[in-house]
């Protein structure tokens, strides 16, 4: 009967410290997560609380506890406090500047100036052949009694305009049936 209870007791130590182990490296590894996320993750260099480059839980706090939604209007508080760039989560950027937008949406290999009157005249060409595959499309609606819903076709007009200037890539969808 000693024996069992000496057995018992030796199993009991063991298992509360392998749980005492597993707890400490638990803590360990998150904490040696958040020191990364905060100092060495490539996003650390842009401004914003620490808490928010460190974990996800201030989006979550500001989205559903109290708060109930209240996330955007807590980036525009953090754009007044830090400026048009923010850390919003560990993973995530949000900016306000339109300076940033060739930068962040156009290949390495190709910058575009756009206030270049030339950059601008090339665009118009774009948008007038856009509008003329439209206009051919209708044409051809009305033609065959087949009705078009304006809202998708200015929809697709100006999301077609925009991917060619801003990805350099048309795909050529404006002219094909809904």
């Amino acid at each position: 009967m000693k024996k069992r209870a000496v057995l018992f007791i030796c199993l009991c130590a063991n298992l509360s410290h392998l749980l005492a182990f597993r707890t400490t490296a638990f803590i360990a590894y998150w904490i040696s997560v958040y020191i990364y996320r905060v100092t060495l993750h490539p996003l650390a260099k842009f401004p914003g609380p620490k808490l928010t480059g460190a974990t996800f839980w201030y989006k979550f706090y500001y989205n559903l506890f109290p708060h109930k939604l209240r996330f955007l209007w807590k980036i525009e508080d953090l754009y007044n406090q830090y400026g048009p760039i923010v850390r919003i989560n560990p993973l995530h950027i949000h900016i306000r500047d339109p300076e940033y937008l060739d930068d962040i949406y156009t290949s390495g290999r190709r910058k575009r100036n756009r206030n270049d009157k030339r950059s601008i005249q090339a665009l118009e060409d774009r948008v007038v052949d856009k509008i003329d595959i439209l206009v051919d499309r209708i044409a051809e609606a009305r033609q065959t009694g087949e009705t078009v819903n304006l809202l998708f076709a200015a929809g697709t007009l100006t999301i077609y305009i925009i991917s060619a200037y801003t990805f350099g890539k048309d795909w050529n969808k404006l002219g094909e049936p809904d």
